[in-house]
């Protein structure tokens, strides 16, 4: 498990140190983070105009919670060394932030298929 504590930006370059891809990744200090069983709506390369409104009120939701407190990351074992990307467990004061993201309604869990946020 790793500790960190930074500020999160919504990630706007390649080379942004520590920033927000969408509800489900995340860049600190240049390195790729994903949290494991969920999957975000994008705010950009969005399928439709709701995806994108979607993807970016999600994206900042993640860039508070991950602004808000130190985060704990825990790197999981992977089915498969071909499989990426590494995911984590992510958590705020203890709370795991896939889950209460998904509680809020900002994601979907990967075991439901493949999301239709242009419905």
């Amino acid at each position: 498990m790793t500790d960190i504590r930074a500020a999160f930006g919504i990630c706007q370059a390649a080379g942004d140190r520590n920033c927000v891809h969408d509800a489900a990744s995340f860049r600190y200090d240049h390195r790729e983070y994903h949290l494991a069983g969920i999957t975000a709506p994008r705010a950009t390369q969005a399928g439709c105009a709701a995806e994108r409104q979607l993807g970016r009120l999600a994206a900042e939701r993640l860039r508070t919670l991950l602004s808000s407190s130190a985060v704990s990351l825990t790197a999981l074992p992977r089915p498969t060394e071909a499989e990426s990307p590494p995911v984590h467990q992510v958590a705020v004061d203890g709370r795991d932030l896939a889950s209460l993201l998904l509680a809020e309604g900002h994601v979907q869990s990967r075991a439901h298929g493949d999301p239709h946020w242009c419905v």
